[in-house]
């Protein structure tokens, strides 16, 4: 077998196989990238529901992550409002409020979906390297 033409290009596939009938698409995160050390501020983060299986109140949070349930920004867990039903292909706005670290420094920022009994799902929200100053 000869070879004739230019290689194509080296394309990397990231193939993802699970039973896991949740999944989630990260959309958009609000944050401010500048804090100061002990106030709270207010964050939104939208994810969309790309499974297969709604999100239901008492089974679904959003977690802290990068290390995964930290408490860095004083809260490690959004749960779902009440008789939340987020199904495949809606949208869901998780609003909110975190307490910067009392000390001056860089502190990452992520949140990835939860869901009881079946752990984390989905894509992470984008890390954020938050910028935390003094009063």
């Amino acid at each position: 077998n000869e070879k004739f033409g230019a290689s194509s290009p080296l394309v990397n596939l990231r193939i993802e196989v699970t039973n896991n009938p949740y999944q989630a698409e990260f959309v958009y995160q609000k944050v401010r990238q500048t804090m100061v050390a002990g106030k709270q501020y207010k964050v939104t983060v939208m994810m969309k529901n790309t499974g297969q299986q709604a999100w239901r109140d008492q089974k679904v949070s959003l977690v802290s992550q990068d290390p995964p349930n930290n408490l860095t920004w004083f809260i490690n867990a959004v749960d779902l409002n009440e008789n939340d039903r987020i199904n495949p292909g809606d949208m869901k706005g998780f609003t909110f409020v975190v307490v910067a670290p009392t000390e001056p420094g860089v502190y990452s920022m992520q949140w990835q979906l939860s869901a009881q009994g079946k752990g984390f799902f989905g894509q992470p929200t984008k890390a954020s390297q938050i910028r935390v100053i003094a009063e």
